[in-house]
């Protein structure tokens, strides 16, 4: 169980989070090889954190084993640790976070640091593949918080998304290396038969159109690695497929994106399938083309009428090739060609199909790896944005309002909406910024969802976790105020435990919300709950340093204050403004007499009864000492006058702790503009008036 805050002894703060993060995602672009990546992460930490001993392992697949890839602070004695070895091994072993209070309670540990006395190992993943071990390690017992195992988690991802993008760079450059060593294979291939042409007069005709089946393999792949979208790809690859290669019919069943199911996505020839046909072959996988699907092999069938996996079609088809579009075991789709010739297609139609679904395979890849970077990129650079701008803003409503429009303009949501916290037990909240309706709406829409239970909201603020809800209309929980929304992701904003808001995004269409669009909500949140953190600790000082300790009424600085903006608007708009000043009679002797202590409930008392007395009618500080000051914006003198006469009656009243004590105060009143023409020279004649006022009594 992780330890509560101030247990722990190594712990991060907001600013050194972002700051370790940032400067991995600066640098990381640096990084040519993963032990590169993994230095740079080492180094964030050791720069920016107060981790005691991090280290990274990554996975060796032939051993089975981790094996250290990069480390910071000390030299590990363990190199190498087999899979269920060790905390890093159980880490490995079971793909799930270990975290270990006491290293010497537990059985696997095994000695590293001899000091070590805690260890924490997060599984390095990205899209389930498990690509090794961090590993931190702390002298200090029970030393990791909840938010230091979010921190190093949220850092495990980001080091297992450029592992796995390392990888995939290291792999597209090993089919392009292959595409070159192919098309060289090819140059060499056109030189033999160019060569056998002189001897194989017989064999001129095959030779020729063998030679032109090189060439145009030769310009898809230079095509094809030159497109940059799945659309520009498949109308490319079927134009070529028709007038270069002599494949007459042609369908390609395929998807843009990941995401995306299958679909016929291009065709050449009159060719058109039903809803119903394309739903038999591509869901309920029926036919050649669900034979291929399910077994992700080529298949030739060059005489349909004796083949029983053929279903029948309106163009009388006798012979169909259908060859899978497969790369790192994904499928992409199916490219078929057909013909209503028996014995149509040749074995070396298979593989020249199977080479083509092969390039088209790996552009396919190329693009959704180039597609999901930078996506990435964009998300980190919203945050970067969001991030800076609201650290400058101290307005709650203005950093909501600005939030929820860079994510609207960013991230194409129908509506992003910002919700502040009410009750953070019940999960009430209320709307204070939103894209999806009008502020005059917000009250009305709030009251509709709290007479439901609250909905998604609330029930994501109750349990203080994020919800992505794919489609709304099978959840008991959501209430509608926006009719379109079918999908709706919400995140409650947190700083440490406690619950600050909930941003909510909502779209029309139906599982919307990614993985990555949760990890760039629940990053941008917790930078929210900083920010909050931050400005409500800025206006708590801000509070104290304008109210005075003893009487809890603003101080001689406050009064300053509204006394500027109070003669900025008279000096705009004209009007009165009354002064009263006031002491306590004979306080030196109450001090004297009874002591500090009595004297100090004095004050606390007239303060009091002048709070209670001028209420919002005007303002009452502490001038200094025994000093009083109070305003009233828009009073006259003689309206003064007869208040003060009640005040004075109110302080006549006043009951102490010792009987006998007895005070009251002195008053001097003035008012602008008969009594001078700016607020500063009617201050000085209401003090010079509550002076005579002493000495006449």
């Amino acid at each position: 169980m992780l330890r509560q805050s101030g247990e722990c002894f190594h712990h991060f703060s907001s600013m050194d989070e972002q700051e370790a993060l940032f400067r991995y995602l600066q640098r990381v672009d640096e990084a040519k090889d993963p032990e590169q990546a993994c230095s740079f992460a080492m180094e964030a930490i050791a720069e920016s954190t107060r981790f005691a001993y991090p280290s990274v392992y990554l996975l060796d697949r032939r051993s089975d084993s981790l094996r250290l890839a990069a480390f910071a602070g000390y030299v590990p004695s363990v190199t190498t640790i087999r899979r269920g070895e060790g905390i890093c091994g159980r880490a490995l072993a079971t793909g799930e976070i270990q975290l270990v209070e006491d290293v010497t309670l537990d059985k696997d540990y095994i000695v590293g640091k001899e000091d070590t006395a805690s260890e924490l190992s997060i599984p390095l993943l990205w899209h389930g593949t498990l690509l090794g071990v961090l590993d931190v390690q702390s002298p200090e017992k029970n030393a990791f918080r909840n938010e230091d195992v979010r921190f190093l988690r949220l850092l495990a991802a980001m080091l297992g998304s450029v592992l796995s993008h390392l990888e995939t760079e290291k792999q597209l450059t090993r089919n392009l290396e292959r595409g070159k060593m192919f098309r060289k294979n090819l140059f060499r291939a056109q030189e033999a038969l160019n060569l056998a042409l002189d001897n194989l007069v017989a064999q001129k005709k095959e030779t020729e159109e063998h030679v032109r089946v090189l060439r145009a393999l030769l310009d898809i792949s230079q095509m094809l690695f030159a497109c940059r979208s799945a659309k520009e790809l498949f109308p490319l690859i079927l134009g070529v497929l028709h007038s270069d290669l002599g494949f007459e019919r042609i369908l390609l069943f395929g998807r843009e994106t990941r995401k995306e199911s299958l679909a016929l996505v291009a065709f050449q020839g009159h060719y058109r399938l039903s809803d119903k046909e394309l739903h038999e072959l591509l869901v309920e996988k029926k036919g050649i083309v669900g034979h291929v699907l399910d077994s992700r092999l080529p298949y030739l069938c060059n005489d349909t009428r004796k083949d029983s996996r053929y279903v029948p079609d309106e163009f009388g088809t006798l012979s169909e090739l259908a060859v899978p579009i497969v790369a790192r075991e994904f499928l992409w789709g199916v490219l078929v060609a057909i013909s209503p010739v028996e014995n149509a297609f040749t074995h070396r139609d298979q593989e020249v199909l199977v080479l083509v679904a092969g390039f088209m395979a790996v552009v396919l890849e190329n693009i959704a790896n180039m597609e999901m970077l930078s996506r990435e990129l964009g998300h980190m650079r919203l945050l970067h944005d969001v991030v800076s701008e609201i650290a400058l803003l101290r307005d709650r409503k203005l950093i909501a309002e600005r939030v929820v429009e860079l994510l609207k303009k960013n991230f194409q949501y129908t509506h992003v909406t910002f919700f502040e916290i009410e009750d953070e037990e019940t999960g009430a909240c209320r709307t204070i910024a939103s894209t999806g309706y009008s502020e005059k709406e917000f009250a009305l829409r709030d009251a509709k969802r709290r007479r439901s239970g609250g909905g998604l909201v609330e029930l994501a603020a109750r349990t203080k976790t994020l919800r992505n809800t794919p489609d709304v209309r099978f959840s008991e929980m959501y209430v509608s105020t926006i009719q379109e929304t079918r999908s709706e992701l919400d995140v409650p904003i947190m700083y440490g435990d406690r619950l600050l808001g909930v941003l909510v995004a909502e779209s029309p269409d139906i599982g919307a919300f990614s993985r990555e669009d949760e990890e760039v909500f629940y990053v941008l949140s917790r930078s929210l709950g900083a920010t909050w953190a931050v400005n409500e600790l800025l206006e708590e000082l801000e509070r104290q340093a304008l109210t005075d300790a003893l009487t809890g009424i603003p101080n001689r600085r406050f009064l300053f204050r509204r006394m500027e903006d109070a003669q900025r608007e008279l000096d705009e708009r004209g009007g009165s403004f009354a002064i009263v000043m006031a002491d306590v009679e004979h306080f030196k002797d109450i001090n004297d007499t009874f002591g500090h202590a009595l004297g100090d409930e004095v004050l606390v008392s007239i303060a009091r009864c002048f709070r209670e007395n001028v209420d919002s009618s005007g303002i009452v500080g502490r001038y200094g000492g025994d000093e009083f000051l109070l305003l009233f914006p828009g009073m006259t003198k003689e309206m003064a006058e007869a208040f003060v006469l009640r005040l004075d009656e109110a302080c006549r009243a006043l009951r102490f702790s010792e009987p006998a004590l007895k005070a009251r105060a002195n008053f001097g009143i003035a008012a602008f503009p008969e009594d001078g023409s700016t607020l500063e020279r009617v201050l000085r004649e209401a003090d010079r008036r509550m002076y005579a006022t002493k000495e006449q009594a």
